[in-house]
């Protein structure tokens, strides 16, 4: 009985025993476990840090924004001349912040930028984004849709219609004169003497016709530049390197042209529809548009002071090297942009379409099959003056209506 206790309390201590082990190795392997995780957390936290110190360090590079383009044009672009002039100095500069943010037990053994976008890359992508970022601050959308409202949304005045219409009017012109002629030629010979000394009357009397085609054609889209030029508007000696900018990628020749003699009526037509389609560019890049209007200088607003070129704007859209080419190529296309829509107005202006008649007749008493074709190359004339006079007064802050009435008829 006696040796029976003993053994069952030698098996109960062995029994605690294999416990002890069990659980001493069970805390063992906990406290590894615990070890590994806390190392592993220490370096993620570590790596963490380093991430985040890498990027606060970058954050902090846009203190050296170049602060004339920020405050004149609102975009932030690092100035290198701010940081040593050169990547090495970036590279030090980064270091250097990367060090003050991860604090004591951290050694940054090497720092080197990998990789950044300059302003002329890709497009100029960068641009475009932060044109886009500041477009929110601008209504562009509401910009886009005023200024489609007051065009009645009628980007093409003069339309195939209205050219279809004209055509027709010219074609029955000639056929009228040529059946007339016709009859002309089977009267007697008292009605042709009568109808030749008519003839003389009405060359003479057409000789006191003065032909306003022969004023315009005098004036070039160049001179009338020049000639409507406000006294206040100076241009900079400032010549552009168009090499090294985007704009070097558009012809070089010219961008614009009219024929102010208005003697060809085939190419007056080609003119008159050659600015239609203008609400699609203003919708793709009306961000870039109001931005433009907002921050750049233009020949009736100056935004900024000490600029390379006193027209921005105006390069913009023509993308010349000096501000008088650029002057001169927009004042081109806003006298094209204007003709289409007076002429479409003249078109619907009963007692001006007369009088323009009454003109084409005498101008073309000669050969009356030329009536209507003289008819609407006049109206050209007209519509050609009145466009220069819109951009005379657009040029001096003056407000215009995109289509015009008898009452804002100048």
């Amino acid at each position: 009985m006696i040796r029976g206790r003993k053994e069952n309390r030698n098996k109960r201590y062995r029994n605690k025993g294999y416990i002890t082990v069990f659980f001493t190795l069970l805390f063992c392997v906990l406290l590894i476990l615990i070890f590994a995780v806390m190392t592993i957390l220490k370096e993620k936290s570590a790596e963490t840090k380093a991430v985040i110190a890498s990027e606060k360090s970058v954050q902090n590079l846009r203190a050296y924004y170049n602060r004339y383009l920020f405050d004149s044009y609102h975009l932030l672009l690092l100035d290198k001349n701010l940081v040593g002039g050169s990547e090495a100095g970036l590279e030090e500069l980064l270091e250097t912040n990367i060090k003050e943010n991860l604090g004591d037990g951290f050694t940054v053994t090497e720092t080197a930028v990998t990789e950044y976008t300059t302003l002329m890359e890709n497009g100029l992508s960068e641009f475009k984004t932060q044109i886009s970022q500041n477009a929110g601050y601008l209504a562009t959308e509401s910009a886009a849709e005023q200024i489609l409202t007051k065009s009645d949304g009628k980007d093409a005045p003069i339309n195939e219609k209205a050219l279809e219409k004209m055509d027709l009017d010219k074609k029955t012109s000639e056929e009228k004169a040529k059946k007339e002629s016709t009859d002309t030629n089977h009267s007697t010979d008292t009605n042709n003497s009568a109808d030749t000394k008519n003839s003389v009357d009405t060359k003479n009397s057409t000789e006191e016709v003065k032909d306003p085609r022969e004023v315009t054609s005098r004036y070039s889209l160049n001179i009338v530049a020049d000639l409507i030029q406000p006294s206040d508007l100076y241009f900079s000696d400032y010549s552009l390197e168009e090499k090294t900018l985007p704009s070097n990628h558009r012809s070089s020749g010219t961008l614009f042209s009219l024929d102010s003699s208005f003697g060809d009526y085939s190419v007056l037509k080609k003119e008159l529809v050659k600015e239609n389609g203008w609400s699609g560019n203003l919708t793709e890049n009306i961000e870039a548009i109001v931005y433009a209007k907002t921050y750049f200088n233009s020949a009736a607003e100056k935004k900024q002071e000490g600029t390379c070129l006193n027209l921005e704007m105006e390069y913009l859209i023509a993308g010349k090297a000096t501000d008088k080419e650029n002057y001169d190529a927009v004042i081109n296309r806003l006298i094209l942009l204007r003709i289409g829509a007076n002429y479409a107005y003249l078109l619907t202006d009963t007692e001006k379409m007369e009088t323009l008649t009454e003109l084409a007749a005498s101008l073309s008493a000669a050969d009356p099959a030329l009536t209507a074709t003289v008819k609407y190359l006049l109206c050209g004339c007209w519509a050609y003056v009145e466009s220069v006079a819109d951009c005379y007064l657009l040029l001096r802050g003056h407000k215009v209506k995109v289509n015009k009435t008898k009452e804002t008829w100048m």
